[in-house]
């Protein structure tokens, strides 16, 4: 898996020339995938600001528009759900 080495490609060299690779790694990111789920949290948090980055900060050369949609549609955290309810009893219907 050699995702690091792409974004730090990226990082090092999107401001020098347009490459593949650089939108390669944008859009790679973007189909999300099997893949990514082999990611543990730091990792996760490592491509959500690099496409936080890219999306915002790299310049109108580089696909920063499929950056900022792969961050907002696969890459966010989104809050935890709620906990079901508590079920109610026979006894808890009649107090109410």
């Amino acid at each position: 898996f050699h995702l690091p080495a792409y974004m730090r490609f990226t990082l090092r060299h999107y401001k020098e020339y347009a490459s593949g690779i650089i939108d390669y790694t944008i859009h790679a990111l973007g189909r999300g995938g099997e893949e990514f789920t082999l990611l543990n949290g730091a990792q996760r948090a490592a491509v959500r600001l690099f496409l936080k980055f890219m999306a915002f900060n790299a310049g109108r050369d580089v696909a920063w528009d499929d950056a900022k949609r792969a961050l907002d549609e696969i890459w966010s955290i989104r809050p935890a759900p709620p906990p079901p309810a508590e079920p109610r009893t026979d006894a808890s219907v009649g107090d109410a």
